[in-house]
């Protein structure tokens, strides 16, 4: 990333301002449970950043946490793996793209937190997980630095931990729904979308009925079915019963990062600990590889990547839609790079080259790439965004229906349907995302809005995290955190100003019919004295 001289001499400025020293090493324990590569890499690059500033890291994930390149961070690092809990679970994974697209809203809501359920069983059985709560038993801890989007099980550590850590919690998931029960903060269903809803705005009178009724039903599954079972595993993982509750320890939470930014993202209004650090992930772009720069390179007429991310594999997208993508993408002028798990792929043109893995963020940099063709997931997203690389995006489920409907909106992306697809379809918005100057001048206005920052993503997280150590009691926090929903929403109060309109209503209907009545009395007393 080019930041400029301005943005690090201001992060210096705001360090000196609050009279503390980066110097100081911290003990932090890391922790990312979610079963998705891409939150692994989004955790990596925030314990990268923190480990580049003097900090001890003790990580807890799905994968080891290693850099590359940074003198020095490696021996301040050390992992422990959830083993095998990732190839379970793709294993696992009985639900092809065709059925995640049928899967309701609701339903959607449902499995996710019956994943995040199951998630949690299979990591606290694992010999990492157990190595960790050793750990914590005996390291001073003085950061707790928690992926929030599921893995409330985990929360004993907290608990447990030495040195009594203040917490900072994080989700590369955007900006969730739940996020406002952290914090004290409020959905706004009327300026944002539930995530699975796939529709932003403007909103419809229906469309915003819906989005509050998906709130609310998420909120549900998660008070009712959720959270019951992550206080139980919770439990079971220390070997004692917790001093307090899964939601109420949830709320000891002093800092919270979030992947959303709002140029990009629906703006909403959040309490001031709900730090936006959208794009933490995406880092100065590095040399590719040969045959890959080659490749580029000789694209006389641009090239397209396509890629479905970690969890969409292309190779099981199915034979007939396969067949479909071949024949567009061999009438295509431009050369394609393709993420493709198979090592083979039948059919394939001579302009397609496939790849198991992609260094997505360095390929997106280089200037003769025209076109992302992917999910549409968040962190793709960003990245294209990032780069200035239009978008033509094929979504499956969660929030990939809601990032496109956002940048279609925008003017910079294009929405193709994987049940209708076609060649035709396929060809026509290629070459419209490739051809159309006002999305590519669209793009290049957003990439631009979107990087113009006072500083980096990550610098200013780990600004935050040391921020939460040197002000242990949170003062950045909310009291809307500890307040009902019935006070957060003044509930209380619409009900008693209805209470009190009625009152006065009635009064008033009694005076009235008494009044009536008295002038009708006189009245009668006075035509008979007459």
């Amino acid at each position: 990333m080019d930041f400029s001289l301005y943005s690090v001499v201001v992060m210096r400025l705001l360090i000196i301002s609050c009279g503390a020293s980066v110097a100081s090493t911290l003990n932090i324990l890391g922790i990312s449970t979610l079963p998705s590569n891409s939150h692994h890499i989004w955790f990596s690059e925030l314990m990268r950043g923190l480990a580049r500033n003097g900090h001890n890291i003790y990580a807890l994930g799905l994968h080891e946490t290693k850099f590359d390149g940074d003198e020095g961070t490696e021996n301040r690092t050390q992992s422990f793996v959830f083993e095998h809990v990732m190839e379970d679970y793709y294993k696992g994974q009985d639900f092809s793209p065709l059925e995640w697209l049928r899967t309701s809203v609701t339903k959607m809501a449902w499995l996710t937190h019956k994943i995040g359920n199951n998630i949690c069983e299979q990591q606290m059985a694992t010999d990492g997980a157990k190595r960790a709560l050793e750990m914590v038993k005996h390291t001073r801890i003085d950061v707790i630095v928690q992926d929030l989007t599921y893995g409330q099980c985990f929360y004993g550590l907290w608990e447990v931990a030495q040195g009594n850590p203040v917490v900072v919690g994080f989700t590369p998931f955007g900006s969730p729904n739940w996020v406002n029960k952290v914090v004290g903060g409020n959905n706004w269903p009327a300026i944002r979308t539930h995530p699975y809803f796939g529709k932003t705005q403007p909103f419809s009178i229906w469309e915003k009925t819906l989005n509050l009724f998906y709130y609310e039903v998420d909120e549900l599954l998660r008070h009712f079915y959720y959270m019951p079972r992550q206080q139980e595993l919770a439990d079971e993982f220390i070997g004692k019963k917790m001093s307090r509750s899964v939601s109420e320890i949830e709320k000891n939470v002093s800092i919270m990062l979030t992947n959303s930014y709002a140029a990009l993202d629906p703006a909403a209004f959040s309490p001031p600990n709900v730090i936006e650090v959208g794009g933490l992930h995406i880092k100065d772009s590095k040399p590719l590889p040969q045959d890959i720069l080659k490749f580029l390179d000789d694209a006389e007429d641009g090239a397209i990547v396509i890629s479905f991310g970690s969890n969409i594999q292309s190779s099981t997208l199915g034979s007939d839609k396969l067949k479909i993508i071949l024949a567009a993408l061999g009438q295509l002028k431009q050369r394609v790079l393709w993420k493709f798990e198979a090592t083979d792929l039948p059919g394939r043109p001579k302009n397609v080259m496939i790849r198991k893995w992609l260094p997505q963020n360095d390929v997106l940099s280089h200037p003769k790439v025209r076109v992302l063709w992917s999910h549409s997931g968040l962190l793709s997203t960003q990245e294209a965004v990032w780069w200035g690389v239009p978008l033509v995006a094929m979504p499956f489920y969660m929030d990939q229906h809601m990032n496109i409907d956002l940048l279609v909106k925008k003017g910079v992306a294009l929405y193709l349907d994987y049940e209708s697809l076609t060649t035709e379809m396929i060809l026509e918005r290629l070459n419209r995302a490739i051809h159309d100057p006002s999305i590519s001048r669209r793009m290049k206005e957003l990439s631009r809005e979107y990087r113009d920052r006072p500083m980096s993503p990550l610098d200013l997280a780990v600004w935050h995290v040391e921020h939460a150590f040197r002000n242990p009691r949170g003062p950045l926090s909310s009291p809307g955190k500890n307040m009902s929903r019935i006070e957060l929403n003044l509930l209380d109060v619409y009900a008693f100003l209805t209470i009190t309109i009625l009152a006065i209503l009635w009064i008033s209907r009694i005076l009235v019919r008494a009044s009536f009545h008295l002038f009708h009395l006189r009245r009668s007393q006075k035509l008979h004295i007459n």
